[in-house]
């Protein structure tokens, strides 16, 4: 790892949980795929010490909008400022 990094940690990614799969939906169906979030790795660096997200509060989407959430409709919205992942200062995880 570069010196660049050596300040972020991994955190589990606030979109899929850890779990590397989002649900996504397709009119009334849904059906799972790799998270965008966090490239399916379930987790992403974070500047430390960490913070959550203060416009989605960490978790990775906008409260009002899911108020609103009909899946015919198009579904959740995430958070422009973090991309769904939940951290402030936070970025995906690059292949090696």
């Amino acid at each position: 790892m570069s010196d660049e990094l050596e300040e972020y940690k991994p955190e589990p990614c606030a979109w899929c949980h850890g779990t590397k799969t989002m649900t996504t939906w397709v009119g009334t169906t849904s059906m799972d795929m790799n998270c965008t979030a966090c490239r399916a790795k379930g987790v992403v660096l974070v500047l430390q010490p960490s913070q959550k997200c203060h416009a989605c509060k960490g978790k990775g989407y906008y409260e009002d909008y899911v108020n609103d959430y009909n899946p015919a409709e198009g579904g959740i919205k995430w958070c422009q400022d973090c991309g769904g992942r939940g951290w402030a200062n936070s970025r995906v995880i690059e292949p090696e």
